[in-house]
């Protein structure tokens, strides 16, 4: 299962990092920097550790020195 997050151009580069907060989330690139173009990051589920039903779990994303955070929940 893959869900894919754009984070949008910015002006002034900054760098950024993202984790997920469960064992069977994996997000890629998990950090770098966020420039002109926008990064475009990949959420991986391993679908043989998911449990029958609805699962969810939420990507956290850190950014620019002032540390600000943003979340998203992949649909």
């Amino acid at each position: 299962v893959v869900q894919t997050i754009f984070l949008p151009a910015v002006q002034t580069p900054v760098s950024f990092s993202a984790k997920a907060d469960k064992p069977w989330l994996t997000v890629t690139p998990a950090s770098g920097i966020l420039g002109a173009d926008g990064v475009t990051l990949t959420v991986t589920a391993a679908p043989g550790t998911l449990n029958l039903g609805t699962n969810t779990g939420t990507v956290q994303i850190t950014y620019g020195a002032a540390g600000k955070v943003g979340s998203m929940v992949p649909p």
